[in-house]
């Protein structure tokens, strides 16, 4: 009995990887190989962390070239010959003309200044408009039609949309339900990609039994981030909640489409229990954990032997 006790313990958790090494291997291809559909305010949203490109506003245009004196000479007089003046008719004034020479002889603190300050002022901008680069602040209008994008650029948007909340219907600012920073520049797809990789990665592992504590682990918290942010989160940023944090739904409650309003939560928390599970009992029977670091009565039966 006791041998069949451990037989059975040994093997369970066997079944938990193999459902949740497929189910997130699954999950994590669908992001990186399937596209979806993306028009407006969402594409902008894109656009603006630099994942598409295009729509109907121009490209802004560089910084221009700041000249400094004696950079470019003046261009020459095209206009026609003058005749020379008699300085001896009185009624002929001789014409006034004043050279750079005689300005700066004038005014040299004006004539000074103004070189140093182009002379400044022209690397400065030049270094900034090299070094900064020049974005454009897309909004819903520049993408009237639909674009395709990777699948995994759904969550950059969930989780842009989850730090940046929309302002409440009374007017006052929405609960965010990530820190600020983690909307802003590309953080958001960096985020979306380091879940798909999580989910390929941490799939794999379990599936095949390596480093299954760890890898089972960050898939609890992919998980639980995902409810948060699906879920519970959004309920209580609408403060409709049951318990204080369900969705408050009707328990059997259905959607336009006929689907259960509950079934994601549903299968979010299954995929978290499982993990945890692992994450508590090991990998078990036939995985690569047995093979690398066998059970403590094992190593000592083999040290006797």
């Amino acid at each position: 009995m006791a041998g069949s006790c451990s037989t059975g313990h040994s093997l369970a958790p066997i079944f938990l990887r193999v459902a949740l090494g497929i189910t997130f291997l699954w999950a994590g291809f669908g992001k990186v190989l399937q596209e979806m559909p993306v028009k407006g305010e969402a594409a902008a949203a894109l656009a603006n962390m630099g994942v598409i490109s295009g729509g109907t506003k121009p490209e802004p245009n560089s910084i221009p070239k700041v000249p400094a004196p004696g950079d470019v000479a003046s261009p020459p007089d095209r206009s026609p010959e003058r005749p020379a003046t008699d300085k001896s008719d009185p009624n002929k004034p001789e014409e006034s003309k004043t050279t750079d020479k005689q300005i700066s002889h004038a005014t040299p603190a004006l004539a000074g200044s103004g070189a140093s300050i182009l002379t400044v002022a022209r690397p400065l901008l030049e270094s900034e408009h090299q070094n900064t680069p020049v974005t454009s602040n897309y909004s819903g209008a520049d993408f009237p039609n639909e674009t395709s994008v990777r699948a995994v650029y759904g969550i950059a948007l969930l989780v842009h949309s989850s730090a940046n909340p929309a302002p409440a219907a009374n007017g006052t600012a929405g609960m965010p339900l990530l820190p600020a920073r983690l909307g802003e520049g590309r953080w958001p797809v960096y985020l979306a990609w380091a879940v798909a990789v999580a989910e390929l990665v941490g799939g794999l592992f379990v599936l095949v039994g390596l480093m299954t504590r760890f890898a089972a682990l960050n898939l609890a918290v992919t998980m639980a981030v995902a409810m948060w942010l699906t879920k519970i989160g959004p309920a209580i940023q609408a403060n409709d909640t049951l318990l204080g944090f369900l969705p408050n739904h009707p328990a059997f409650a259905r959607d336009a489409a006929g689907n259960a309003v509950h079934a994601v939560l549903m299968w979010q928390f299954i995929l978290l229990c499982a993990a945890m599970s692992l994450v508590f009992s090991g990998a078990g029977a036939l995985s690569f954990d047995r093979a690398l670091l066998p059970p403590l009565g094992r190593r000592e039966a083999q040290a006797k032997d």
